[in-house]
């Protein structure tokens, strides 16, 4: 079984269920980086695995889903604010140029 299949095979259902990753990254036997990343993977590949504080899961209902989907849709807001002042910087210096 491929690192991928195991972590598929052990992703609980529910956030109350949620595994943190330490635990996927002893049964994954990858490092915590390398399963971070293959649940990227795994996301952009159509995977819905949800994450918070209590762990990574696969999402029990629409409440779940919807708070997940409602917090990073916040993290994306927060990032596209945030580069605000360095696109604006990068665009003065590029004109410079």
């Amino acid at each position: 079984m491929t690192p991928t299949e195991k972590i598929i095979a052990v992703m609980p259902i529910g956030e109350e269920s949620g595994m943190s990753l330490d635990n996927l990254t002893l049964i994954s036997g990858l490092s915590s980086r390398a399963t971070r990343l293959t649940i990227e993977k795994l996301r952009r590949d159509g995977e819905v695995i949800c994450s918070s504080e209590k762990g990574y899961y696969y999402p029990a209902d629409a409440d779940e889903l919807r708070r997940y989907v409602n917090k990073e849709r916040c993290r994306a807001n927060s990032i596209t604010v945030t580069l605000e002042s360095a696109e604006k910087l990068l665009s003065e210096w590029s004109e410079r140029a």
